[in-house]
């Protein structure tokens, strides 16, 4: 397919004469960044370029190509089609020719993207391209991306203005866990000029997203606006502003580190925290938080505590607002009493001592469901729960393989008699006993055969 020039852009013209602020080219520091992160690798390091046509990852492609063809790493590259642009499939054709061209392996992904999120259209466009290039990332590969220090620096004004805490400041790590490998951005340190020097001396093509330059979007108007005119008060801001975002991220990392360190506190005797430097990946957080744990911190580290908690179970940390209504409601709140709080895609409820984390919704009484089944070797599927009850497995049903068995939610007054000789015994003061909070009692199936109950089970109970 042909492009039109204005699409795409060949570039002839003269190269700007202004030096990298480092002295040092952009291919060695390419080349240097990749190795220090990758140095622990065991194997030939692979890498995946998302690639958007834009003149930043086409010079990302460039120098990732280069290194390929040293037999230094291993290059393949994907363009994900999010279809809210007339011309994004000709951008998709100019990707592959690109890649056609360095002979990097290319892959085209169309996504579709939920505009009923609730999300902006860039922000629900963000999340499906990176959902569809994490579900193709292969084991300890390297997703790069492009993102550079002028990146970085509206980053970090962004969260400013939106009054964001140092989690926030730190904007975009150089490297991250990302599903079955990583989230790379080895070209944060170099400036946009020096990317555009590049893809002009080596003739590259590019295409040019109208929306860039739409002033409508905050980011564009930092670019395009705000930026440019503080540069000429203080040159090179950007990489300085990148720098202060770097600084916020090493205070991160000691703040998870507390975090962490808190955490395990509540059992010293089982882990030595001070014999290595402890991160998220030491320390398998959960869903569950003891209330009397958190309480025993000052308000600071409460705080810390709690945001650290949320976010490593993957969900968006609240607001400072809901934040301070989740330790008013449910942390200082009453001693037995119940509550939750949603903010984001996530709610936090308590039951006694215990803050419980999952996503929105979970926390909910589910409706009564009910099922009659001939009980047998092919397991029963349990819609409301997306789980399969399976009588060869469950000693108690073993007996009823064959007969009609009644199988449902719990309704309440049911009673349990685990032995037939023995008295029965209530089943809500067992549960009690037990300190199953009152969201999972609706999930818990009651199995009956001719009215009497035979088997309690469930997703995430057990006997």
């Amino acid at each position: 397919m042909t492009l039109s020039s204005n699409v795409v852009r060949n570039c002839e013209v003269s190269v700007s004469s202004k030096k990298p602020s480092s002295g040092v080219s952009l291919e060695t520091r390419f080349l240097n960044t990749l190795g220090r992160v990758t140095s622990n690798a065991e194997k030939k390091t692979e890498l995946l370029i998302a690639l958007s046509g834009g003149v930043d990852s086409v010079v990302l492609l460039s120098l990732a190509a280069g290194l390929d063809k040293q037999n230094l790493c291993s290059v393949r590259a994907v363009y994900v089609d999010h279809g809210l642009q007339k011309q994004s499939v000709a951008w998709g054709d100019h990707c592959a020719s690109l890649c056609e061209t360095l002979a990097v392996s290319f892959e085209f992904v169309a996504v579709d993207v939920d505009l009923q999120s609730g999300l902006s259209p860039e922000s629900a466009a963000r999340d499906a391209r990176y959902s569809a290039m994490k579900t193709m990332l292969r084991a300890d590969e390297y997703l790069c991306t492009a993102h550079h220090a002028e990146d970085q620096a509206e980053t970090l004004l962004l969260q400013l203005f939106r009054g964001a805490g140092i989690n926030g400041l730190a904007s975009m790590p150089e490297v991250r866990d990302f599903g079955a490998g990583y989230l790379f951005r080895p070209l944060l340190q170099a400036s946009q000029s020096e990317i555009i020097d590049y893809a002009k001396l080596r003739n590259l093509s590019w295409v040019e997203d109208p929306s860039n330059t739409d002033l409508r979007y905050d980011r564009n108007f930092l670019r395009h606006e705000l930026l440019p005119m503080i540069e000429q008060r203080w040159p090179q801001v950007a990489q300085r502003i990148s720098r202060s975002a770097a600084h916020c991220a090493e205070a991160v990392v000691l703040t998870s580190e507390l975090a962490v360190k808190d955490f395990l506190s509540r059992d010293a005797n089982s882990h030595d925290v001070n014999s290595k430097v402890i991160s998220s990946h030491d320390v398998n957080l959960l869903g569950k938080m003891s209330v009397s744990q958190i309480r025993s911190l000052s308000h600071v580290r409460q705080k810390n505590l709690l945001r650290h908690w949320i976010s490593s179970q993957g969900f968006q940390t609240p607001s400072t607002v809901q934040l301070e209504q989740l330790l008013k409601d449910l942390v200082h709140g009453k001693e037995e009493g119940q509550g939750c709080v949603a903010f984001g895609a996530a709610e936090v409820a308590r039951y006694q001592d215990n803050l419980c984390l999952a996503k929105r919704g979970s926390f909910d009484s589910l409706a009564d469901f009910e099922y009659q089944w001939v009980c047998s070797d092919v397991p029963l599927f349990i819609a409301e729960l997306d789980w399969q009850l399976d009588a060869v497995a469950r000693d108690n049903l073993k007996p009823f393989i064959g007969k009609t068995l009644v199988v449902r939610n719990r309704r309440g007054g049911e009673r349990w008699r685990p032995d037939p000789a023995g008295r029965s015994t209530s089943v809500k003061s067992m549960l009690q006993q037990r300190g199953v909070p009152p969201w999972l009692r609706s999930r818990i199936l009651f199995v009956f055969h001719d009215q009497v109950l035979v088997d309690i089970c469930g997703p995430n109970f057990e006997l």
